[in-house]
């Protein structure tokens, strides 16, 4: 699930799709960020369960 998460970030960001209710910059790039940390823990955490 965390990999829907940024389609979603980067779509709410464009006026063409989104139209009025359009993203500002500073919360894209807050949820940006947010779910880079949500993929890296979730990936450490296969990792970590595939490693033993």
């Amino acid at each position: 699930m965390p990999f829907a998460i940024a389609p979603l970030v980067v779509f709410t960001r464009y006026k063409a799709k989104m139209g009025a209710l359009v993203a500002p910059g500073w919360p894209t790039l807050v949820t940006g960020v947010v779910a880079a940390i949500i993929v890296a823990l979730n990936m450490k955490l296969l990792r970590d369960n595939a490693g033993g």
